[in-house]
């Protein structure tokens, strides 16, 4: 087994790629043609420290959730390599994988439909354990319930999901996710389905588990907002690559992309007024992506530039930024564009 020199992150993604094969139109079946692929990870380098929360940031579309699941081999990466605790894995075998599963767990967006309506909330919580051989005891599963939020626990263990609100089930997917005290979570918009006022809740109770066990995290999200409540750090994908990477209270404070730009714009002020940074139109396809730079047909600063050459994911006042005129927009010396 490989070993990884960069021995200090405890999860690495080097030059992730996934393309999935598109579905041919009647036309292309009839003349032999097939289609581009959709490139939904597109040459991706990410890395995740020991303890910490990494969010991801980008529109539905952008390949976060596809990311996430390469990293913990829910998905086969097309091409690159999947390093975890200083091992390659993406390259072993299915036996070798398995030992690795239950240190990597996945926190998914619908807590409708993500647990068993035919199974009592203290059956799905402990089912990790059983997978795994583990003893299941009632201490431990009330333990976790209770940090989850779920108090007094001893009210919950023998009901069904059905019998939850959306936020007490979401609770207990995190239970569940965390009962084997996993090293490493993917956070696939835990929160977007939730009411608002629920969602500093949940949110606050990964950053418990989090701090409690040094798990570390990587969560998916649409919403500035909630990277910036509990993240140290963030990256914001567009089109299959990363466009802006950096300390998240720097990268919020002065994004120095316009796509984080958009992003941050649509997030809600008192008293504020949006910046005239929005984009034009909706996201490509990821089966005809832009040439150039992937933003650069929905930019309001694009010039011809932008539109020929792509732009490298470079260091700029801290943070790393793939524009090419980033330092001119940090600094308000380029012109926003009036076509």
């Amino acid at each position: 087994m490989e070993v990884n020199p960069l021995s200090e992150y405890l999860v690495s993604g080097v030059k992730l790629t996934k393309h999935f094969e598109s579905r041919r139109s009647p036309i292309e079946f009839l003349t032999g043609r097939r289609p581009p692929p959709i490139r939904a990870v597109d040459g991706v380098n990410i890395e995740i420290q020991r303890g910490e929360i990494l969010a991801l940031v980008g529109e539905s579309g952008s390949g976060k959730t596809t990311l996430g699941r390469l990293l913990l081999l829910l998905e086969k990466p097309t091409s690159g390599e999947v390093w975890f605790d200083g091992q390659r894995i993406d390259n072993v075998g299915s036996r070798t994988l398995r030992a690795y599963r239950r240190r990597m767990q996945m926190i998914y967006q619908d807590p409708y439909g993500s647990l068993n309506p035919k199974l009592r909330v203290s059956e799905i919580v402990s089912e990790p354990l059983r997978v795994n051989g583990i003893e299941v005891k009632k201490d431990r599963l009330a333990e976790y319930l209770a940090v989850s939020g779920l108090r007094p626990p001893e009210k919950f263990l023998d009901r069904y999901p059905h019998e939850l609100s959306g936020g007490q089930r979401q609770r207990v997917a995190i239970a569940r996710a965390m009962i084997l005290e996993p090293e490493f979570v993917v956070a696939d918009e835990p929160v977007s389905m939730l009411d608002v006022s629920l969602r500093s809740e949940i949110l606050g109770v990964i950053k418990r588990f989090n701090q409690m066990l040094k798990t570390s995290f990587l969560l998916i999200t649409h919403d500035l907002a909630v990277a910036a409540q509990v993240s140290s750090r963030i990256m914001v994908m567009y089109l299959g690559r990363v466009v802006e990477e950096g300390d998240t209270l720097g990268v919020l404070r002065r994004p120095k992309h316009p796509y984080t730009q958009t992003l941050l714009s649509v997030v809600p002020r008192l008293g504020g007024s949006l910046p005239k940074t929005l984009p034009k139109g909706e996201i490509p396809s990821a089966k005809n992506i832009p040439s150039g730079c992937r933003f650069h047909t929905r930019c309001a600063y694009a010039l011809p530039v932008c539109s020929t050459d792509e732009p490298e994911l470079r260091l700029v006042d801290g943070s790393h930024v793939s524009c090419h005129f980033a330092e001119q927009i940090l600094s308000g010396s380029t012109k926003q564009s009036t076509s």
